[in-house]
């Protein structure tokens, strides 16, 4: 058991945006991206990609962020993506309606200190750096840098040297169609890639999971997975195995080398109100590698009652075994429900978000609650995503247990700090176990005749 200390640093926001949010993934040690929009509708809520810098407040000992780059794409708003590392460039997949998967190149591009501005006061430009002209440029048209000729990318290396100013350049680089719905309109609904499968995974509102092989982006193969649209796909950091999540309230792992399906996930639950059943819906679900062991793998999942009831049942979170694929611990966390739950890069934490703008934190071991901040957002969590558990990271951050941050549709983003653990035995305990030890140690010896 774990307990906080009495001083801990609050959840505050990191920045605001001018439109709604949906996506958040954590890019490098100190580089974020966010992306979502108003849609199709011409309401002058602009769709798009934007990238912010963490650096650390050297008052408030936490981490405060600047935007250094925007991309507007048009009238297509991203509804959900993954993002992956390629050579010294990013790729960001993106999912929609229409059915569209869309692929963006994210690339570093370093700056010169000279023409670095005040970013706050620069909203209106369209795609490209925020008030960063490029040395190679020398000049703007139409509020964007003109790269001519181009530039040459900053290489992985140069993230971490703090001289060095970068930015980002983003563009899209091609789309295609990966849902096929007939009976309403196509939406794709999730999008995932696995680097050691070198697999792009797709999953829509037709309820058929679509393969796509990587770099080349051909149809592997197409599965019926579900009778309904797909939730969530999950795939094992090994890129063996992945979970697929519906509204038809089913689960199911598959062998992604075989493509076959392996087996439907049971909670096998009894628990009944009023002389009725309960039934759980499969909101999400997350892979995490098992700390000190990187091969192992757990599975996690949310799940809410599928039936509003009074008084409300309460919400549940999962740790599956990931060799027989059966519940390893289960707990009821609330009455909130969630909406979204993601895995800490090291295996050590679950974050959770939930539909009324709940933000909560998990030990992955034990499934304790270790973190709530109650009405983080106006409105339900859309996105939640848990920064680099590296030391520049802690650094950044005031050297926290972890951080965890949040979207909404109300278009904050929001920071949230776990502060250093304690182990609930503290000093009089250790104390305690230690005297027991020299004890034993004397028995032992005395008992050796030592």
């Amino acid at each position: 058991m774990f307990h906080l200390p009495n001083k801990s640093v609050p959840a505050h926001t990191l920045a605001r945006t001018n439109f709604p949010l949906y996506v958040v993934k954590s890019l490098t040690e100190r580089h974020i991206l966010v992306a979502g929009g108003g849609g199709e509708a011409r309401t002058g809520v602009v769709n798009s990609i934007e990238i912010y810098e963490l650096f650390k407040c050297p008052t408030s000992n936490t981490c405060r962020a600047k935007r250094i780059a925007h991309y507007d794409t048009d009238t297509r708003a991203i509804m959900n993506a993954t993002v992956f590392q390629k050579g010294d460039h990013f790729i960001l997949a993106t999912g929609g309606r229409f059915g569209m998967c869309v692929f963006y190149k994210i690339k570093f591009k370093i700056e010169d200190e000279q023409y670095i501005e005040n970013n706050e006061n620069d909203r209106n430009s369209k795609n490209g750096p925020v008030r960063r002209r490029s040395i190679s440029s020398g000049k703007l048209e139409n509020g964007n840098a003109i790269h001519e000729p181009p530039v040459q990318p900053a290489t992985i290396e140069q993230l971490n040297d703090q001289q060095v100013n970068l930015t980002f350049e983003i563009s899209k680089i091609t789309d295609f169609q990966a849902d096929f719905d007939k009976t309403k309109e196509p939406y794709l609904k999730v999008v995932k890639y696995s680097p050691n499968a070198k697999l792009v995974v797709t999953g829509g509102s037709d309820g058929y999971i679509r393969l796509y092989g990587y770099p080349e982006l051909k149809l592997i193969t197409s599965l019926p997975a579900h009778k309904d649209e797909i939730t969530n796909l999950a795939i094992d950091p090994t890129g063996l195995r992945m979970v697929s999540t519906s509204r038809d309230r089913h689960a199911y792992v598959w062998n992604l080398k075989e493509r076959s399906k392996l087996k439907e996930l049971k909670l096998n639950l009894n628990n009944k109100l009023n002389g009725k059943l309960i039934e759980y819906d499969f909101r999400d679900c997350a892979f995490g590698t098992v700390p000190s062991y990187p091969k192992r793998t757990v599975l996690y999942s949310a799940h809410n009652p599928f039936v509003r009831t009074r008084p409300p049942c309460k919400s549940i979170l999962c740790r599956w075994n990931t060799k027989s694929f059966e519940p390893d611990h289960i707990i009821y966390t609330g009455i909130e429900p969630f909406s979204e739950i993601t895995v800490s890069d090291d295996g050590k934490f679950i974050g959770a978000g939930s539909l009324t703008g709940n933000v909560e934190i998990y030990h992955a071991l034990t499934l304790e609650k270790l973190y709530t901040m109650t009405d983080s957002h106006k409105l339900f969590v859309t996105g939640i995503e848990f920064l680099n558990s590296s030391f520049e990271s802690k650094m950044l951050t005031g050297d926290q247990e972890a951080s965890l941050l949040s979207i909404s549709v109300d278009n904050h983003i929001v920071v949230h700090h776990l502060p250093k653990l304690q182990n609930e035995l503290g000093s009089l305990g250790s104390s305690f176990l230690f005297v027991l030890v020299l004890l034993f140690v004397y028995i032992v010896f005395g008992l050796l005749g030592l």
